[in-house]
């Protein structure tokens, strides 16, 4: 419809929404019929994510948060894992 009324713009739009409805399409479909098998996750993971949650909040609240608490979120990955779980 949009070719139509020599709306160029909305009709690429529309072409390439459709390609990648078409593209999720393509690759959503086998994955119905996969059956996926889950494996344990570390704990030091989910250490990290609520740790790292933590210093982004608290890095808002002191001058140069998120550099301080940056440096030490890289610290604290390497001390996870380098040592065992």
């Amino acid at each position: 419809m949009a070719s139509i009324y020599n709306l160029s713009e909305i009709a690429i739009g529309n072409v390439i929404g459709n390609s990648i409805i078409a593209f999720t399409l393509f690759f959503a479909l086998p994955s119905l019929f996969y059956k996926i098998k889950f494996k344990s996750v570390k704990k030091a993971y989910f250490i990290i994510i609520y740790l790292s949650l933590i210093f982004i909040f608290l890095s808002f609240l002191i001058s140069y948060g998120f550099l301080i608490f940056g440096i030490l979120s890289i610290f604290l990955y390497f001390h996870l894992f380098t040592k065992k779980f």
